[in-house]
């Protein structure tokens, strides 16, 4: 049996789609992300469930539509007993980090100064399936 991809998750949402060189939009160089593109699995036509970050960051996570998923609202939190993608990767032995803004949590406004939502094993991070990081 081979070895375990490595699985990058990869989600700019503060530009829009044709600020990637690789793209072929704008004539801008983005040497990195052209790099990841080429050696990955690049989405270019996905959609976006909703407008808002807590429900559309919700959809990714669990796999669900809008109308199936429990956040409707960026006052909603993903329940932390919710089947997702992040536990699931934990599960199978990914060490599973996050950096940026996650929104899984965002209804409770309670990020702490570490950005982990709460302390070690308790923190909603953990909780939710990740191994580390933090949400800003």
């Amino acid at each position: 049996m081979g070895e375990r991809p490595n699985i990058l998750l990869f989600l700019p949402d503060q530009h829009r789609g044709d600020w990637l060189g690789f793209l072929g939009g704008l004539p801008l160089r983005t040497p990195h992300v052209d790099g990841l593109a080429a050696r990955g699995t690049a989405f270019t036509n996905a959609i976006c469930p909703s407008p808002l970050c807590a429900p559309s960051r919700a959809c990714l996570a669990t796999g669900l539509e809008y109308d199936r998923s429990p956040v409707k609202r960026n006052e909603h939190d993903l329940p932390l007993d919710a089947p997702n993608l992040y536990r699931s990767l934990r599960t199978a032995g990914y060490h599973v980090a996050t950096c940026g803004k996650l929104d899984l949590a965002k209804g409770s406004m309670d990020w702490g100064p570490d950005g982990r939502h709460g302390e070690g094993d308790t923190a909603k991070l953990a909780k939710l399936g990740f191994t580390g990081g933090q949400d800003s």
